[in-house]
């Protein structure tokens, strides 16, 4: 698909941003309610609606129906199109690669949009079956959301701001009108590619927390010498994942969010400093050491920088296999931080080890070794 730029006027109401849904139609709802969007307002959707999450069809018609009033904008997101490309077979997504994929997706507890399209089409899905013969009638049957997703522009902008899904390498949007989509969606660390703008870039795919080094927060990224903001909260790839509504202000000011969490709080009853000096462990940096197994959690040596901490057994992993035939060992995202807490303080739990509780307050996640109950204090 080729790269298409559309611009809009700054809305009379509130500018809203979010991004990488994911196919979490449940979180998106709950996204939904707490923005409250009015007519006066304008949503950006910035990509990557598709994949992982368990209903990619229902987010697509979430979507296409909030885009009939006029003031909803979707960009495309990389998962978008190569969700297309499997679904009907195009660029190569045929026979055994479709299924390749959709059963690596699900080693990973992930679900896609021809898994979702099979089971409303009514098609068994199994390694085995013919993938051309099912791809043939989601071209039909499907018609409507497929146009839909190769109808989205690849940039958007405003008298302030601009949007793409994973970056550009500069604001003059205009000269990469007509490339490879592509070029401009699978973008991974955009931000540390150092770039500056003059007026704010709004981007997701990359999840916000592979940007801290110290502890894990899913909050959108503000890097302010750059102009950049990365949406990403991590929906169906990290376990403390939130769904970010970021409202960009009219003439400067500051940026404030919405998050949809999509998790029960508890409550603290005890309290807790913070940790200081904490590491964060994140992809690409996360080969670690196994000191020793303490039942269902894990002392371990973070490799890079030589720090010891806990980890729950679950996030240890070797499944990748230049790692598996190296003998190393991989962790999950996990950071040392031990939160800052207060009795009364909501918490969301993720984890509950013998070690103590891997939580989240408000953003960020870390460790509590206090104890929690129901209901608040």
């Amino acid at each position: 698909m080729l790269a298409r730029l559309e611009r809009m006027d700054t809305p009379r109401g509130r500018l809203i941003a979010t991004s990488d849904i994911h196919g979490s139609l449940k979180l998106f709802n709950e996204l939904l309610e707490l923005i409250r969007l009015t007519d006066e307002d304008a949503l950006v959707i910035v990509g990557d609606m598709c994949e992982r999450g368990e209903d990619s069809l229902g987010v697509i018609r979430r979507a296409m129906e909030l885009t009939g009033r006029g003031n909803v904008h979707v960009l495309a997101g990389n998962k978008d199109l190569s969700a297309i490309e499997y679904a009907i077979g195009e660029n190569g997504r045929v026979g055994k690669t479709v299924t390749d994929y959709v059963d690596g997706m699900r080693e990973w507890g992930c679900s896609t949009l021809f898994a979702d399209m099979c089971r409303e089409a009514g098609i068994p899905y199994s390694y085995e079956m013919d993938v051309g013969a099912a791809q043939r009638l989601f071209r039909d049957k499907f018609r409507t959301e497929i146009d839909f997703i190769k109808s989205l522009p690849t940039f958007l902008e405003t008298p302030e701001y601009m949007f793409v899904h994973g970056g550009v390498p500069s604001g003059d949007l205009e000269q990469y009108v007509g490339r490879d989509a592509k070029e401009f969606l699978d973008w991974d660390d955009f931000i540390l590619e150092g770039i500056c703008f003059d007026k704010y870039l709004i981007v997701g795919h990359t999840p916000t927390n592979l940007y801290r080094t110290d502890y894990s927060s899913n909050a959108p990224y503000i890097c302010h010498k750059q102009r950049i903001i990365d949406l990403d909260g991590g929906v169906g790839i990290k376990f403390a994942a939130q769904l970010n509504a970021i409202i960009l202000p009219h003439g400067g000011g500051d940026f404030k969010w919405i998050s949809a969490h999509g998790r029960d709080v508890r409550y603290a009853l005890d309290a807790q400093t913070a940790s200081s000096n904490p590491v964060n462990l994140r992809w690409r940096h996360n080969e670690v050491e196994i000191l020793s197994i303490e039942g269902d959690a894990a002392r371990i040596r973070h490799v890079e920088t030589g720090t010891e901490l806990y980890a729950p057994v679950t996030l240890l992993y070797d499944r990748i296999p230049e790692y598996a035939r190296g003998g190393k060992c991989l962790c999950d995202d996990i950071s040392s931080y031990e939160l800052d807490v207060q009795p009364g303080d909501e918490l969301r739990i993720y984890f509950s080890t013998s070690h103590g509780y891997v939580a989240k307050k408000g953003d960020i996640s870390g460790w509590y070794m206090g104890r929690i109950s129901d209901r608040r204090p």
